[in-house]
């Protein structure tokens, strides 16, 4: 009985070792899975990073870019405004209807294609015509 329970011991030592550095072996394994998994995550995870940096500085430069744009129609809007403010103050100058048909008025009167005209000769006759009457 001797030898079969020498071997057993050994023999059980031997699948217990066995089983030891299976285990060992299968936990290195996942623990070289997990590794690879993270290495894979922290490296999308710095592209993602990057990417999110780059894509802030073009938002950040069309930002400012809008900003710009903005200050520039706000200025020409100003400029728009003081010019409307100066047309505003010029109307008063300007001539309202009834002038201008008086000036009209004025003009028709001494328009020598629809008025007559007397020369000074003519008017003498008139005043000697008159006057022998």
């Amino acid at each position: 009985m001797m030898p079969v329970f020498g071997k057993e011991p050994e023999d059980r030592m031997h699948r217990v070792m066995s089983e030891i550095v299976n285990r060992v072996n299968d936990n290195t394994k996942r623990l070289r899975d997990l590794e690879r998994t993270y290495d894979t995550m922290a490296n999308r995870m710095i592209a993602t990073e990057q990417d999110i940096i780059a894509y802030k500085k073009s938002v950040q430069k069309d930002i400012d870019e809008i900003k710009n744009s903005i200050d520039s129609i706000n200025t020409e809007i100003m400029k728009i405004k003081e010019t409307i403010k100066e047309i505003m103050k010029q109307m008063k100058f300007f001539a309202t209807k009834t002038k201008v048909e008086e000036l009209k008025t004025m003009l028709n009167i001494f328009n020598p294609l629809e008025s007559v005209f007397v020369t000074r000769d003519e008017v003498r006759k008139m005043i000697k015509e008159e006057m022998s009457r």
